[in-house]
């Protein structure tokens, strides 16, 4: 990615052309690519099945995020439907009672599925859940939602909470990171179907 960047700049330099954004946006930008590259280079995989990736994912994310709950869906088929399919869970306060089917377009990680968009919400209402811990419960701050696209086709949906606010800044560090999330899911649709 941050070759990419640097290309681009090339390109607007040789071109004559004047780049509209800032210096400071650009660093901004440069900044969250190499974030997101280092992310998922330190986020190792080796294994063969997509719900031990998601694991792993949901757990670098909470790192990397201050995540205190998440939850992974793939997009699957029911019944000739499409669907998601809850996958795993991070910090997930009873994963029995967890609905496993969402339709697309049902609660936030369907809605995202069917739009296709990231989906940051900052002013989540008391009454919808907590984050639960061994020292207690506490609502939080932040929920935000964003698909794992290839090609524009929706292959997962991953949902986190924090009780920090995402930022702008967030949004574009999970919107940089999917295409990469999306590549490790086909390798190891490939590796299941061989």
């Amino acid at each position: 990615m941050i070759e990419f960047l640097k290309k681009k700049k090339a390109m607007n330099s040789d071109k004559g052309t004047i780049v509209s954004k800032s210096t400071r946006e650009e660093n901004l930008e440069e900044r969250i690519v190499a974030i997101s590259d280092a992310f998922i280079n330190n986020c190792h995989y080796d294994g063969n099945s997509i719900v031990s990736y998601s694991f792993v994912l949901l757990s670098a994310l909470s790192k990397e995020k201050e995540i205190s709950q998440g939850a992974f869906y793939i997009n699957s088929d029911h019944n000739g439907e499409p669907v998601l399919k809850f996958l795993s869970g991070y910090a997930t306060p009873d994963p029995d009672n967890i609905i496993d089917i969402l339709e697309i377009g049902e609660g936030i990680p369907g809605q995202v599925a069917k739009d296709g968009r990231l989906i940051n919400i900052s002013e989540i209402p008391d009454d919808c859940f907590k984050i639960t811990s061994g020292l207690g419960k506490a609502y939080p701050a932040s929920l935000i939602a964003f698909p794992v696209k290839s090609d524009d086709k929706v292959l997962a949906v991953i949902e986190l909470a924090s009780f920090r606010r995402f930022d702008d800044n967030d949004a574009a560090f999970f919107e940089m990171i999917s295409p990469m999330i999306a590549n490790q899911i086909l390798i190891l649709i490939n590796k299941s179907n061989n």
